[in-house]
């Protein structure tokens, strides 16, 4: 985990994801558009817009890489159970 931006105490600094939504180009780049929140409480803090372009591999990639998370962190909640 190099390279993470950190605070003053060394924590990563995250950015909750609350929603996103996902087109296709002309050019067959696949395009994300991803909302973030930036405050303490999601609901209630700052909320920003990142949009990304993407091409089907790196799309695959991520897509396989965010599933293989969501398992490993479920199996982990459900150690701590």
């Amino acid at each position: 985990m190099e390279n993470w931006d950190t605070d003053e105490d060394g924590n990563i600094v995250v950015h909750p994801f609350y929603g996103y939504e996902s087109a296709i180009a002309p050019d067959q780049i696949l395009l994300r558009l991803m909302y973030y929140g930036l405050g303490p409480d999601i609901e209630g803090g700052e909320s920003g817009v990142l949009q990304c372009a993407l091409t089907p591999d790196i799309a695959r990639k991520l897509a396989n890489d965010l599933l293989a998370n969501a398992e490993r962190a479920e199996e982990r909640q459900n150690e701590q159970h």
